[in-house]
């Protein structure tokens, strides 16, 4: 991970926000609509360090085989 990415993300952070979300309403969310919203999760800065990995080819797959997986 680019020295930039790691200063910026902080993934105990992440990890304490993800635990504080409402998992019941995520969960009904869904169950009824296929999708749930939920406050963010990362900063703006955090997605940008994510988006500065997207160069780096090794850390990314190019295909899914979804056939694999039985999709």
């Amino acid at each position: 991970m680019p020295e930039a990415a790691r200063q910026v993300i902080d993934c105990d952070s992440i990890a304490q926000r993800v635990g504080s979300l409402d998992w019941k309403t995520v969960a009904d969310s869904l169950s009824d609509r296929g999708y749930a919203i939920t406050a963010p999760i990362l900063s703006d800065a955090e997605c940008n360090s994510l988006v500065a990995l997207y160069n780096d080819a090794s850390k990314f797959r190019s295909h899914i085989i979804m056939e694999r997986y039985r999709f």
